[in-house]
């Protein structure tokens, strides 16, 4: 039971942190996605994606060695991707308000029309995806628990 509350608090604090740091990352250097695009000749989002793949990879492989199973590996990934739009999404747009005032006024709500993101969520969207995950967790603690 501890390893399902482990795995989702990681994958949440780890989805806050990518969140910060692009908030201040992008604050800094607001032309930096497409600078990217255009110096390494491949989308920025998709780099991104990688490296956070590489970020929850070992909570992945972490439950895989306590619980085995393909079934796990599944679970596992669906844990971490269904909140990780409302946490990174969520306070990405607060902190860039805070940065800049006025930027995303709705804070964690809000959404984004500039973003070269391929796949840019509402907020309902990204808390349908919350709940599902939240309606998750009693499934995984009673099958893994």
């Amino acid at each position: 039971m501890k390893t399902i509350y482990i795995t989702s608090v990681v994958a949440v604090l780890i989805s806050l942190a990518v969140g910060i740091s692009e908030a201040y990352y992008f604050h800094n250097n607001p032309t930096a996605a497409k600078e990217f695009n255009r110096n390494h000749h491949f989308e920025w989002h998709f780099y991104a994606s990688w490296v956070r793949v590489a970020l929850f990879t070992p909570l992945v492989i972490w439950n895989f060695i306590v619980f085995g199973g393909v079934e796990i590996i599944i679970l596992t990934t669906i844990m971490i991707a269904l909140p990780f739009p409302w946490f990174h999404d969520g306070i990405y747009y607060t902190f860039r308000d805070i940065l800049k005032p006025g930027t995303y006024p709705k804070k964690w709500i809000d959404f984004s029309t500039t973003s070269s993101a391929k796949l840019s969520l509402s907020a309902w969207w990204r808390m349908l995806l919350f709940i599902i995950y939240l309606g998750l967790i009693p499934y995984l603690l009673m099958q893994y628990g």
